[in-house]
Order: structure tokens, then sequence, then C-alpha cells
């Protein structure tokens, strides 16, 4: 049956998105480069922790996935791990190699073979599948060969079918979740075959429960849908003891090395690394459209309340629904690719001292943009964006804000202080690569520590950028 869904009752998230996102925050927590996928099947779980992280400085490098159907990965693990046309648009920050065996969990292949301390074997759905003489190998040859710093196992919770009816769980007649399993164990039986390999090999362990039907969030009495287990590799105070060294010789010298179907090389930005004043200008260009796009949003929004307060029929439709939307606004030249689209707010908060009339003369322009430069020198060499400090500004100081059409009269310039949070820079690509961590971009930023303080995880953005293209934008009167 369909382990996502039972009559009327469902998962939400999906169970397997539950699964696959317990998986990968786990690897994230661990800070893993390279893993192992034991029983890879369509590739769905490596396919889900190709695209890179946003959120992260740490990279998975080098994914290994190994599975006996070769006719499945030759039809299906291939296509879903292959890089695709975005991965050419859209270059990761650091290089990333996948391959794909073909060949038994219980053989040994020497090019899977563990050293580092962010290494990593995930094996997901599998244990329920294989037969019993190759479920006994598993654990000796994951935990006791290759031997890495982390392995995620995880199986069905037998106890769960209980909230499935047509499983008849506990019955004579009862069946399992799926026709190729060879069995399903409940919590206890999971958890005796997890600690005894962990006591044999050096390991600790963890269990943890994924998925709960919608409705019974509260009925824990039966556990999760899916059980986990997590081993952490404990540091060696001794060797393995001769009886145990000898058997993992023996699977070594006996074992079959696997097939290596396909290797794909993911493209990746290897530019030279640019010097930080480079870096610096490219930065403030995109803090300098970001601070345009929230001058706007306050604009428009301080602009319907107005004519709302007038209760004005005459409103034109265009006004309606004045909120500024970042996924129309072309933040640079370039293509940025992450998009700011998410629940969250991606700038805190922003003084405007100015208003109502939000506009500042070219003669206080002016004046800021000289102070910013005396500064520091890296403010002398923005990108064309940064137009606070272009000599050929139209200077009419005597323009002013038409209420009555809304239109601006002069250049516009956005607002100070503005709060942007980090993750919202570090969610741009193209910052990303420039940068390679968070912490790189940080000591950018304060290159010019007058204009930007960072705090923690925001960014206070104390000089005033001029709102390129007002016209377009119907903000000026151009008669």
């Amino acid at each position: 049956m369909d382990q996502d869904s039972c009559t009327a009752t469902y998962f939400t998230p999906s169970l397997w998105k539950q699964r696959r996102t317990f998986i990968l925050e786990t690897l994230k927590k661990y800070k893993i480069q390279k893993v192992l996928d034991y029983g890879c099947g369509e590739g769905s779980v490596l396919s889900f922790l190709i695209p890179p992280s946003a959120t992260d400085d740490i990279h998975f490098t080098h994914l290994m996935g190994i599975d006996i159907d070769q006719r499945l990965l030759e039809e299906a693990t291939l296509a879903a791990c292959r890089p695709w046309v975005s991965d050419y648009e859209q270059l990761r920050e650091a290089p990333l190699t996948v391959d794909i065996y073909a060949g038994s969990v219980d053989q040994f292949d020497d090019r899977f073979m563990m050293t580092g301390c962010d290494d990593a074997i995930i094996c997901s759905e599998v244990i329920e599948h294989v037969y019993p003489d190759t479920l006994k190998a598993c654990l000796p040859l994951m935990l006791g060969v290759y031997a890495p710093s982390l392995v995620i196992v995880t199986t069905p919770n037998a106890e769960y079918n209980t909230f499935f009816p047509d499983l008849q769980y506990g019955a004579p007649g009862a069946t399992f979740r799926h026709d190729d399993h060879k069995f399903e164990w409940t919590r206890q039986q999971f958890e005796e075959w997890c600690i005894q390999g962990a006591k044999e090999y050096g390991y600790d362990v963890s269990f943890h429960g994924i998925g709960l039907l919608d409705g019974k969030h509260d009925q824990l009495d039966y556990g999760h849908c899916t059980q986990a287990c997590i081993f952490t590799k404990q540091k060696q105070d001794s060797s393995p003891s001769n009886e145990l060294q000898q058997r993992l010789e023996t699977i070594r010298q006996t074992s079959t090395p696997h097939t290596l179907l396909e290797r794909f090389e993911f493209p990746y930005y290897d530019l030279p690394p640019l010097p930080q004043n480079e870096i610096f200008r490219h930065v403030e260009s995109y803090v300098a459209h970001l601070c345009q796009a929230l001058t706007l949003q306050h604009h428009y929004a301080t602009q319907e309340s107005s004519l709302s307060s007038q209760k004005d029929d005459t409103i034109d439709e265009e006004l309606d629904s004045p909120t500024w939307s970042t996924e129309n606004y072309d933040f640079c030249s370039t293509r940025i690719d992450n998009k700011f689209t998410d629940s969250s707010p991606w700038g805190a908060e922003y003084t405007y001292t100015n208003q109502p009339d939000m506009i500042i003369n070219d003669e206080q322009g002016d004046h800021q943009s000289n102070s910013n430069s005396n500064s520091n020198s890296n403010s002398n060499s923005h990108s064309s964006s940064d137009s606070d400090s272009d000599s050929d500004s139209d200077t009419n100081g005597g323009d002013e804000y038409n209420s009555s059409n809304s239109v601006i009269r002069g250049p516009m310039w956005t607002m100070t202080p503005i709060t942007l949070k980090l993750d919202t820079l570090w969610s741009i690509l193209h910052i990303r690569q420039l940068c390679t961590t968070k912490r790189r971009l940080v000591e950018v930023l304060r290159l010019d520590q007058s204009s930007y303080k960072v705090m923690d995880d925001q960014m206070v953005v104390h000089k005033s950028f001029k709102i390129e293209d007002q016209a377009s934008l119907g903000l000026v009167d151009n008669k």
C-alpha cells in the first residue's frame, strides 16, 4: 500500500518528504560532505540532496548510490541524478561528484571506504526489502568495514500499521505495506538490532520517529509511521579484537566489486576569486536594489493608505494593490536565481525620517554621498546602481511630491536606516559564489562600517541610494 495515505487519512507534509527532510537536516547537523546511499533505488533521496543549500557554508562534494536493480538504475536513477539545464545556468559554489553503482549491499567495495569525519551512509527504507542473509551482512559492512562517522537507517514501524485497517495488523491475515517487504519490525525489534550492531562496532545510537497521520498527532502509543536510528561513531580508544579483524578481512577478500554505471561531475563556479573591494562593489549593488524595493513598497503602502482615508471613489485601479513584489523586481542586470518568496520578511524593519514626501533633494543626496565616500574608499567604486554619487543628477531642490496625482517631482532616494536580514543577501546565488562563506560576506560588509552595521543575523543600512528609472515606475513627472 501507499505509506503516504490510507483511506481518508493523510500525512502533512507527505511521509516521503518528512523522511528526506529528516535525513537532510541530520546530514547538515553533522556537517557531512561525502554520502553513500545504501540501496538508492530510483535515486529519490540522492536527487533530494543534490540541489545546493542557500543557507549553509557546508556543501556535499561526493554523493554515491548503490542498488542491485541495474535496470531501475539505468531507467530512473541516472536521469534523476545527472546535471540538469538549471545546474549549468545556476552554478553551484562547490564541486560535486555523483557516482551510481550497480551491485548488492552485502558486497564490499573499497571505493566505499569512509575515512573522514565528514562521511556518512544513509540506508532509507531498504533493510525491509532484503533477505535475511543479506541483512546479516549489512551492519558488519556499513559499521565495521566502511565505518563512516555517521549512519542513518530508516524502516517502517510495524506497530503503526494499526492505523491502516487494510493491513489487518495483528490478525492472522496481516499483510505488509509493500509487496516486496520481507519483514516489518516493531520498535523493540529495530532497536535491539541497532543496539547490538552499535555495541559491536563502536557506535552510539539515538532513535527517532517520523510521520504522524493527520488528526492523530496526539496518539503516540504506537509510535510514528517510520522509525529511524542515527549511528554516530565513538572515538576509538582501542583497536578491534582479533576475531573482529578476521571477520572483516574475510568480507574484504570474498566480495565482488560493484559496477560503476556513470559518474556525473556537476558544473560549479570556479572563476578566480575577486579582491575584497571588488566583492564589496557587487554586494553593495544588491543591497541598493533591496533598499529600493523596500522603499517603494513603503511608498506604495503609504500612498494607498492616504487615498483610502480620503475615500476617493475614483482611485485608479493600478493603485488598488500597491504592494511591491520582489518576484517582479529586477534586482540586477544579471540573473538572480533565488527569489524571496518565503513567508518570512526579508527586510526586518526600516525608518524614514523625511515623511511624507519621501524626497531628498540633490544637495542632500550629494552631501550624503560625499560623506560615505570620505568614510571609506570602497564607495568610490560602486556599481552603476549605486548612483547616489552621480554628478549628472538633475538638481531641482524645489520639486515636491504631488499627492493629487501620486507623482514625485525630482529624484527619489531610499529610506535610511533600513534593516536587512543577512540570510536575504546570502540567499542570492551570486553573492554565495563570490564570498563562498557567510563569514566572508560579513567581512566584506565591514569594509564600510559607516554605511553597514552588522549585528548578529541582521545588517543595518545607513546609506541612501537613488532609485533608478523612476519614470518607468510612474514615480516622476517627465513633463
